[in-house]
């Protein structure tokens, strides 16, 4: 049996071609053995018709109708979108007719392209077909995605992409291009209103040059009124307008403080005093640190496009700000008003329970004490909240969901303390200090405990200091026999990551306060000092893990965690640095951070948000946001998954998660919050949600890296207005 390529000149001269089978075995793959007669015409416009032919049909035309739409669109690869993938030849430099596929039969333009029309494209490949796509010199057509989504009022619209050459500005799209092909397309494809999906950050960037166009332009931004929400609540204070270029790193570190609502033009990485609310420019990732950070304080957060246009008239007016889940409003306000509000801000005091000073034993995940209340309470003494939370989780789940690894208890973080220190005057004491004895002493220095300018450096100085002291070669030993045992061999990369007790708890989750740092350890056992790591040729300079584990402790000191454990009453003096360490997942394929329900309102459903490869989830810095998608599950059954927006880091057309995957960790993740042990009570008002972080390997492993408890407040406070 042969296969027949009929070219069908249908009305203006485009084509539909479509895959018959012959018994004429000497048929070749060609488009061009016959022009259409009046029977195949009807072919379009007869639904039926369409219907029998449907596995036969390999491109058409034009998209007229639904009809035709929901016979040829597919999913787009792994985002499960309904969509096709379109061609628009450039005039003369093909024997091409602009076409639609039809994704159930060939999902690849480069395959039809080899398949059907190797006249024009002997030995076709793939990277030949990138080049003929994205090369402006080399360009013979312009291709891309169309794809269905609906907008938030649930209207149906039609996006299109076309590729262009992302790693190169100067060869982005033009408008001429965008308007040329959108003329294109809104001449064939007639089923809705098409917009135009700028999915690259060159192809946004090239935008705002543009001026006025023609073009409706699809951005998530517009689908939310230029508002989001994400904890929906009211705040009073003086509003203040701030450029995030004037901090360092996109923290904004002083310069604010609890009376005032900030309004700042790009989201920020993180901020340290407590304000009354912040508005920001760009938009975040609800689980970002910034966002949990603020939802934990119940401090009114919200993004607002163009903010400085938007509240012009209230800046450096005292206000009362108010956050709804899709609106928001603003009055002038009362210094009477304003007071109360400030007052109920502060926190209760959060306790923690003192790090265990004495305890030492590096200990396996999987042998850390956690079967009971008191078993439990111990071994975040020992062991910090990170890794004792992790072995309870591991304790309920299968081992592919696991990863190896072992503590470093809290006793050598304070030995390091108390045996190492700097030069530094405190008080009228000059000389030689060790780190226990300087902090001591700024715990009851009034300079440091009121200036928060002087306390910020001085702690950095510290720090600075901790890092250019020498580990203990005593634990360095201990650490060469446990990674040995535990991984196999010492040329392996490893994450040195943050597990204080003042961290993860019900009361104080501290998300993002500590540092978790990269080392191999064979690069602390051989004899010199010069890079590559031998655990990553990749990593230029070498990775001592001596190193890493003072970056970590010292981290307990910086100056954001300093500050958010004040803010919570937290005494600091109880507070130690253990060390989770497990092996390093490189080239990771996804990173997820995954909630119980959504941190900001009430609402239950699951949230995902997800990020591509080593993109971090959690960073809303510079306007960059994740992949977000709603879950219902009910009795451990996912029951509705409901897709909101695409990284904007990554391909806009390509889901990040698989509807397989997220059915699995959903499930997976409803057991567990219904059967974690929960050792505290739950204050009323306050619902518990488990906030949790997963990667997706290259292989499509899925693993699990971490859990922590958190309390959404209820009613007001969620947007319930």
């Amino acid at each position: 049996m042969g296969k027949h390529i009929l070219r069908l000149s249908i009305g203006f001269g485009l084509i539909l071609i479509l895959q018959f089978i012959s018994c004429n075995k000497n048929d070749v793959n060609s488009p061009f053995t016959a022009n259409m007669d009046s029977s195949t015409a009807a072919i379009l416009n007869d639904p039926q018709t369409i219907r029998d032919n449907v596995n036969q049909i390999v491109l058409v035309p034009r998209v007229p109708t639904d009809e035709v739409w929901n016979l040829i669109s597919g999913a787009i690869k792994e985002n499960e979108l309904k969509g096709t993938r379109f061609l628009i030849p450039i005039k003369g430099k093909s024997g091409l007719y602009p076409y639609f596929m039809n994704l159930n039969n060939y999902p690849d333009h480069h395959v039809v392209l080899g398949a059907f029309f190797a006249r024009d494209f002997p030995n076709i490949t793939y990277d030949s077909y990138v080049t003929m796509a994205i090369e402006p010199a080399q360009r013979v057509f312009y291709s891309g995605n169309i794809t269905e989504r609906t907008d938030r009022n649930g209207n149906r619209i039609f996006c299109f992409t076309i590729w262009h050459h992302v790693s190169d500005p100067a060869k982005t799209i033009s408008r001429a291009e965008v308007e040329g092909v959108y003329a294109a397309l809104k001449s064939l494809f007639t089923v809705g209103e098409l917009q135009f999906d700028p999915f690259s950050k060159n192809q946004r960037d090239s935008m705002k040059n543009w001026g006025n166009t023609s073009v409706p332009i699809y951005n998530q931004d517009e689908l939310i009124n230029g508002y989001e929400a994400y904890t929906a609540t009211e705040a009073y204070g003086t509003l203040k307008f701030l450029h995030l270029n004037t901090f360092d790193k996109g923290i904004i570190s002083s310069s604010v403080d609890y009376r005032e609502i900030i309004v700042i033009d790009s989201a920020p990485f993180d901020i340290i005093p407590v304000v009354s609310g912040i508005v920001t420019g760009t938009r975040q990732g609800e689980l970002s640190h910034l966002n949990v950070r603020l939802a934990n304080r119940h401090i009114a957060n919200c993004h607002i496009s163009d903010p400085f246009n938007s509240l012009k008239k209230w800046e450096n007016r005292l206000v009362h700000l108010v956050l709804k889940k899709d609106t928001w409003e603003i009055e002038n306000a009362s210094q009477a008003d304003a007071k109360n509000w400030w007052n109920r801000l502060k926190p209760e005091k959060a306790d923690i329970p003192p790090a265990d000073r004495d305890f030492d034993i590096l200990t396996d995940i999987s042998s850390i004490p956690v079967s009971g209340a008191a078993e439990r309470s111990q071994s975040t003494r020992r062991f910090g909240s990170k890794a004792t939370q992790l072995a309870i989780l591991y304790n309920m789940i299968g081992n592919h969901y696991k990863m190896s690894g072992f503590a470093i208890p809290t006793a050598w973080y304070f030995d390091f303390m108390k045996n190492n220190g700097w030069n530094i005057t405190l008080g009228n004491m000059n000389g030689f200090h060790s780190f226990e004895e300087t902090i001591n002493f700024w715990l009851t220095d009034d300079k440091f405990q009121n200036d928060i300018a002087y306390r910020a450096q001085r702690l950095k100085q510290m720090r600075e200091s901790m890092i250019a002291c020498r580990l203990d070669p005593a634990l360095l030993s201990l650490l060469d026999k446990r990674i040995s045992d535990v991984f196999g061999n010492h040329n392996i990369m490893l994450r040195m990551r943050s597990s204080s007790n003042a961290e993860d708890s019900i009361f104080f989750s501290g998300a993002g306060l500590y540092e978790s740092k990269t080392a191999c350890i064979a690069d602390d056992l051989d004899t010199d000092e010069i890079g590559p790591s031998r655990g990553d040729p990749a990593e230029k300079n070498e990775k001592p893990i001596a190193a890493a584990l003072i970056e970590v402790w010292a981290s307990l000191w910086n100056t954001q965690a300093f500050e958010e454990r004040s803010w919570y009453s937290i005494n600091h003096r109880d507070a130690g640095m253990a060390i989770l360490v497990n092996a390093r997942v490189k080239d990771e394929k996804v990173n997820m951070v995954i909630f119980t329900g959504n941190p900001g309102m009430e609402d239950n459903r699951f949230l995902f948000n997800a990020q591509e490869g080593d993109v971090d989830t959690v960073r809303s810095f510079g306007g960059i946001y994740p992949e977000k998608t709603f879950v219902t599950v009910a009795q451990g059954e996912v029951t509705k998954i409901e897709r909101v927006s695409f990284s904007n880091t990554g391909t806009y057309d390509l889901y990040l998660v698989s509807k397989e995957q997220i059915r699995d960790i959903s499930s997976l993740l409803w057991k567990v919050a219904r059967d974690y042990p929960v050792d505290f009570k739950i204050p009323d008002g306050y619902s518990l949600l488990w906030d949790t972080e997963w990667k997706i390997t290259t292989d499509n492993r899925i693993i699990v890296k971490q859990i922590r408890p958190f309390l959404r407040a209820n009613g007001k406070l969620t947007g319930q207005y």
